[in-house]
């Protein structure tokens, strides 16, 4: 069985080996606040060598707040947050609009491997060809309020998603159709959700700190964390659990 890594705060994590979710919080975030990678750097602002928790800002946002942050294999990175989804650009050192749109609170960015995924607020939505988003009709849900979203990095058609109505659902057809999942053991209030290499299926949230299941779904055991507020979860390409 893989260990388990944790890292708390953004500087600590390293952007490239996380293919999922770093940011998502709904804590507002003033305009101007810089976003960071895991690129370390010294005092005067140049990299240097690989010091822990020491990194090189992307750019600064100006957003209301922040949710959530996604790295594509092919090293684009974008940033979901309460009005939409912007995508970095490396040439200038900027953030991007890709999507604008007052209230398109996007709470998760997901990677299937196909399909920029965006879930939140009345909001589930696909991109293929990273620019225009379709609104995506899924059966199965009660409601649109989807508060944690999660691709399973070995079957990129099995997708887990929480509903803050119905609970925790998955999908084996990529977000088609959706059953509920019994989740026993795992309290309400789920913010997020990951999936490791070893199909074990993680959730945390505000005051609610780690559960794991190794059954799919099935049941859930707590996970004895840090802290007890777990709101960003994400599984990098060494298969450790990063959290924040």
């Amino acid at each position: 069985m893989k260990p388990i890594w944790w890292q708390l705060g953004l500087g600590l994590a390293s952007l490239v080996g996380l293919v999922a979710l770093l940011v998502q919080s709904t804590v507002p975030r003033m305009p101007g606040m810089t976003i960071t990678g895991g690129m370390p750097m010294d005092g005067n602002g140049n990299p240097n060598g690989r010091m822990p928790g020491m990194t090189m800002p992307m750019g600064k946002v100006a957003t209301r707040d922040a949710h959530a942050l996604a790295l594509l294999p092919s090293g684009q990175v974008f940033f979901g947050h309460h009005d939409g989804v912007q995508r970095f650009d490396s040439q200038q050192g900027l953030w991007r609009d890709t999507l604008r749109q007052s209230d398109y609170d996007a709470m998760n960015l997901a990677w299937d491997g196909e399909r920029l995924i965006v879930a939140g607020h009345g909001v589930y939505a696909e991109s293929r060809d990273l620019s225009l988003f379709r609104d995506l009709k899924p059966r199965g849900l009660p409601g649109g309020d989807l508060h944690g979203y999660a691709v399973n990095p070995s079957d990129p058609r099995q997708h887990y998603l929480w509903e803050v109505v119905g609970g925790l659902y998955r999908s084996d057809d990529g977000g088609a159709t959706w059953k509920g999942l019994a989740g026993r053991g795992l309290p309400r209030g789920v913010h997020t959700l990951a999936v490791d290499g070893e199909n074990r299926l993680y959730a945390g949230g505000a005051g609610l700190g780690l559960y794991r299941s190794t059954d799919g779904g099935r049941s859930f055991a707590p996970v004895d964390p840090p802290e007890t507020d777990v709101l960003a979860l994400g599984v990098g390409a060494d298969w450790k659990l990063y959290a924040g």
